[in-house]
C-alpha cells in the first residue's frame, strides 16, 4: 500500500511540473516571427514591383490602396497575415509609400520584422 501511495505522488508532481511548463512554454512556434517578417518581405516586394511596372504612380495614394489590395493573395491571404501588414501600411501611407524601395526597413516601420 505504501509502495502504491508514493508512485501516485510521485506521478502527480511530474504531472504537475509538465503542465507548469506547458503554461510557460511560449504558444507562438520559435520561428513564428521569421515567417510573419518573410511574408512581409514578399508583400511589399510585390506592392514595390506594381509600383516600378507603372512609373508615374508613385504619388497616387489610390494606385498605393490598390497595389496593397492586389498583392494580397495566395498563402499569404490564407495565413492572415496580409489584412494586418494592409492595415498598418495605410495607416501612413505617404510614410510607406517612400519606403516601398526598402522592403526591410518597410517591415520593421509596420513591426512585423524586429
Amino acid at each position: 500500500m505504501r509502495i502504491h501511495l508514493i508512485s501516485v505522488v510521485l506521478a502527480a508532481i511530474g504531472l504537475s511540473l509538465l503542465g507548469g511548463a506547458a503554461l510557460l512554454y511560449p504558444w507562438k512556434a520559435p520561428g513564428g516571427n521569421l515567417a510573419f517578417c518573410a511574408d512581409c518581405l514578399a508583400y511589399v516586394r510585390d506592392v514595390e514591383a506594381m509600383f516600378r511596372e507603372n512609373n508615374r504612380a508613385w504619388a497616387n495614394q489610390q494606385f498605393f490602396r490598390y497595389a496593397l489590395d492586389k498583392s494580397c493573395h495566395g498563402q499569404l491571404l490564407i495565413s492572415g497575415h496580409c489584412p494586418q501588414y494592409r492595415r498598418r501600411l495605410l495607416e501612413q501611407p505617404g510614410r510607406y509609400m517612400s519606403q516601398l524601395d526598402h522592403p526591410y526597413e518597410a517591415c520593421q516601420a509596420i513591426q512585423a520584422c524586429k
